[in-house]
């Protein structure tokens, strides 16, 4: 199961995207049991999930927690697998870290 930690104005994007895709998920809750955890805010600590990504376009409490060294790319154009795919808005990469 997939639980979703997102903002009020972004569930309704959520919601759509997943039923769209068939998969197994809910909306995040503190005492869910996740095997991955998928978040726009930092509001989702989940000790019991395998795997927790957090989505952000701004430096997070958890980037500054664990030293990780964050930086913002100018808007460009992003390939994979030869294929334009459009970013809106700011995108960033979180550079590699050793834990």
């Amino acid at each position: 199961m997939i639980g979703v930690a997102v903002q009020a104005t972004e569930r309704d994007a959520a919601r759509e995207f997943f039923e769209l895709c068939k998969t197994p998920w809910e909306f995040f809750r503190h005492d869910g049991d996740y095997e991955v955890v998928l978040s726009t805010s930092e509001l989702c600590r989940s000790a019991g999930s395998r795997l927790v990504l957090i989505f952000s376009a701004a430096r997070t409490p958890f980037d500054v927690e664990n030293t990780i060294a964050v930086r913002a790319w100018q808007p460009a154009p992003f390939w994979h697998c030869g294929q334009r795919l459009p970013i809106y808005g700011v995108r960033r990469r979180s550079l590699p870290v050793a834990f």
